[in-house]
């Protein structure tokens, strides 16, 4: 299962969605409720928004805290 941390330096709204390698949106994990201050740790569990297991491949990971926003590429190998 991907997973990753963060920190964030004062509370703010936070999104976390995973794409696959066209764009398409496979699951969004937060959508834009906000994060307290401090580290945070995230689990994707390989399943689309639809509860289905994603297919092996190559999925980026988006972040956006505020102003900020980072993509992450994780792989899924089965």
């Amino acid at each position: 299962m991907p997973r990753g941390r963060w920190s964030g330096p004062s509370p703010q709204p936070v999104s976390v969605r995973v794409f696959d390698e066209t764009g398409r949106l496979v699951r969004t994990l937060a959508a834009g409720g906000e994060l307290p201050t401090g580290s945070h740790r995230l689990i994707w569990n390989g399943a689309s928004d639809s509860g289905t297991l994603a297919h092996a491949g190559i999925y980026f990971i988006r972040v956006g805290a505020g102003s900020a926003v980072q993509t992450r590429r994780v792989a899924i190998i089965r």
